[in-house]
């Protein structure tokens, strides 16, 4: 033990300088937080009855900080934070004036400030070190798949909330170390000392009788499953997407005993489906069934343990419990981690194992929105041989900026069938979320506005006296329109018309008639009165050609030809034939 005791007295430094000893003996309390996919904090209370702490060693807001401890014989120093001072605290009372100083490791800078942003083409490690770069820290190790995300969104998340989104759906955690951001799985519990090995021999022990301090552990079978599935919807493939994973043991836990054992009495372990997650590709089901089977098997532990102060241990490190009996005594992966400094209990440190946040369901991720909303079409060119009607957005009331990636719209859709009436460059549309995701965006269909109004048609939408519709209609941009009529006091039926004025076909129900016009010509079909009426106007003509042309008035009808000048001619022979025949003229020739 005597080779791992440590100096009650942490080793601070501002700015690289450090703590001049008669503000290092002014050290009430300090304490050193580390928690997974958090950032880490430290805290410094120094008695300050004079007021002068922070302009005598020149602290302030942004001020770089350092803690360490030194080893009691060795004199060597083990660090245990690296970040800035983040916060300022002023105390008085009976016990004296204290200022305190918080800080926090640089990952704090990822959560100042909100980002609307588009990624193209990209991969993780590409948006990790974007994200970075924005903060003045460099991008580090990214244990992400190098594949290449055709649009990644980021609407108004701050980027911390943005590269644990990413690590989540990976089954990774987000770190900084210094001025580096990385994305790395946890080491898992077996790189801990074996359990036979003493604490004497290694720092990541807690052995109990020997440093092990105090301790609070169980295991349960509460919320345990035999596998999870997760499963998801690709759009291109027409198909689900879906991945099973048994929940059978964690990486972060070797125990006495496994999530399986724990469940044996009470027959087969149910399953977990999870079918809350735009997943699209076979890639995002399969990481995210193993991480979440993973997450779930690793709450079957929970442990809080206090040991004289050992430095080494903090958030992500495998330790070994040792001593205390099946099924406890084990090899753990810690989640949380706090080092204290205090006058009466000296250097402690409480570790801590449980489960990662989010819970082992999955809550809705930071890009979450509810409802829907208001969208602007930007691009109508959708790519490729598709032609689906898809297009592009902008979502006003989040950005000037931001541009969606290509959207589907709602359709009349079919097999072979159906149609596509899509909107246009300009048009304000409403906007649904799959699963309340705002980087899976939906259209569901235009939007009239104080500026964009519908075509005139000539005939209200509704009538004022009744409230009944005079009619439906589908209209394009140039006005091309098909009119479904119902006006009580005005036109029924379905009219096709130009949007120019000068074509339409009207099927008239209450006229049971159909009238066809292009500009001055007519044709009209009078059931009604058993009437065709062809009609091209003083200018206009009419022909008729086919190989044989017959005109009859059938039954006691007459057939009346009439005109300034008539010409029958027939090339190869003409025939006159009538019951009784006269020809009348002025004069008359028969040549």
């Amino acid at each position: 033990m005597t080779e791992r005791a440590y100096a009650a007295e942490p080793v601070v430094a501002f700015d690289g300088v450090t703590l001049p000893e008669q503000w290092s003996e002014r050290l009430a309390a300090a304490g050193v937080a580390t928690a997974t996919g958090l950032p880490a904090t430290a805290w410094l209370r120094f008695r300050d009855p004079e007021h002068r702490l922070l302009s005598g060693v020149r602290v302030a807001v942004g001020t770089a900080v350092t803690v360490s401890v030194t080893a009691a014989r060795q004199r060597t120093r083990t660090p245990l934070f690296d970040g800035e001072v983040t916060a300022l605290e002023k105390e008085v009372g009976p016990d004296g004036a204290f200022t305190t100083v918080r800080a926090a490791d640089r990952g704090h800078r990822l959560t100042r400030g909100r980002q609307v942003a588009a990624y193209v083409e990209t991969t993780v490690a590409e948006v990790v070190a974007r994200a970075a770069a924005r903060h003045g820290l460099r991008a580090g190790r990214v244990e992400a798949d190098g594949g290449r995300v055709r649009h990644l969104s980021q609407p108004n998340l701050t980027d911390w909330e943005l590269l644990t989104h990413l690590a989540d759906q990976q089954g990774l955690h987000l770190s900084v170390e210094g001025r580096t951001v990385e994305l790395r799985r946890l080491a898992p519990a077996a790189q801990a000392p074996a359990p036979s090995t003493g604490a004497d021999r290694s720092p990541y022990v807690l052995q109990y009788g020997v440093n092990l301090l105090s301790l609070r552990t169980g295991v349960t079978c509460a919320g345990q499953v035999g596998e999870v599935e997760v499963r998801g919807w690709d759009q291109a493939a027409k198909s689900p997407v879906t991945s099973r994973a048994p929940a059978a043991a964690s990486e972060r836990l070797r125990l006495g005993t496994t999530p399986t054992e724990l469940g044996r009495p009470f027959g087969d372990r149910p399953g977990l489906l999870v079918a809350g997650r735009p997943y699209t590709t076979a890639a995002q089901v399969d990481a995210a069934a193993r991480a979440l089977a993973d997450e779930t098997a690793a709450a079957m532990a929970d442990l809080e343990a206090t040991v004289a102060g050992t430095p080494e241990l903090r958030a992500g490190v495998p330790f070994t419990v040792s001593g205390t009996g099946a099924p406890f005594a084990g090899q753990y992966t810690a989640t949380a981690c706090l080092h204290t400094f205090d006058g009466e209990h000296g250097f402690l440190t409480r570790v801590r194992v449980g489960a990662l946040p989010p819970p082992v369901v999955p809550s809705p991720p930071p890009l979450c929105g509810t409802g829907v909303a208001v969208g602007i079409v930007t691009d109508v060119r959708e790519p490729g041989q598709g032609q689906r009607g898809a297009v592009r957005l902008k979502l006003p009331w989040l950005s000037q900026e931001y541009v969606t990636d290509w959207v589907r719209t709602v359709q009349w859709g079919g097999t072979d069938g159906g149609g596509v009436v899509a909107p246009e460059t300009g048009d304000e549309v409403l906007v649904g979320f799959e699963h309340g995701r705002l980087d899976r965006p939906y259209v569901l269909g235009g939007l009239y506005n104080g500026v964009d109004a519908p075509t005139d048609h000539g005939l209200p939408l509704v009538d004022a006296g009744t409230g009944r519709l005079n009619r439906r209609s589908v209209t394009s941009r140039a006005g091309d329109r098909l009119e479904l009529l119902s006006a009580a006091e005005g036109p029924q039926g379905v009219r096709l018309k130009s949007g120019d004025g000068k074509l339409t076909a009207h099927l008239d129900r209450k006229e049971t008639a159909i009238c066809l016009e292009a500009g001055e010509l007519r044709l009209r079909l009078d059931a009604r009165s058993g009437t065709v009426t062809v009609d091209a106007g003083t200018s206009g003509t009419v022909v008729i050609k086919a190989g044989t042309v017959r005109i009859e008035a059938d039954g006691p009808g007459d057939l009346t030809l009439t005109g300034k000048s008539v010409t029958v001619e027939g090339t190869t022979q003409l025939t006159l034939k009538g019951g009784k025949t006269e020809i009348t003229g002025t004069p008359v020739d028969i040549n």
